[in-house]
């Protein structure tokens, strides 16, 4: 829940928690859901509490910027096909908040560049690097 729903702008008051985890079939009250957001600080996870406004995660492992570098590199990389190229920006999008996420997809067109249709590129890109790794030569 603090993954998607909070970033550095948007918070969680305890009663958008209480109704998050009731929405998804759960029931806590206000004490048991302080405990475990404890126990996720105590974990490691940077969560921060703001009077008046709520909870929110305060870092995360890649910024915004950073994804957004590989998020324009991935779309710009020819070597993918567009299906491959919207799966690994999908996984992209799942580092940061449901806010952040639709600022990683720019202005740059998947669908009007020239892409691979090659469906095997990462299983390609797996045996170069491990002729690398094992000393190994590639062969036409």
């Amino acid at each position: 829940m603090f993954l998607k729903l909070t970033d550095s702008e948007h918070y969680l008051s305890m009663s958008m928690i209480i109704a998050n985890l009731a929405k998804n079939g759960f029931s806590a009250g206000k004490r048991t859901i302080k405990e475990d957001i404890d126990a996720l600080i105590y974990m490691g996870y940077d969560i921060e509490y703001i009077h008046n406004k709520g909870y929110h995660l305060r870092s995360r492992p890649f910024s915004l910027s950073i994804l957004k570098i590989l998020a324009d590199a991935i779309a710009s990389f020819r070597f993918l096909t567009v299906d491959d190229s919207e799966k690994l920006l999908k996984l992209i999008e799942s580092l940061c908040s449901i806010y952040e996420a639709p600022l990683l997809r720019r202005e740059i067109m998947l669908t009007n560049r020239v892409k691979s249709d090659n469906e095997q590129i990462f299983d390609n890109i797996d045996m170069i690097n491990s002729a690398f790794r094992n000393n190994l030569y590639l062969l036409k």
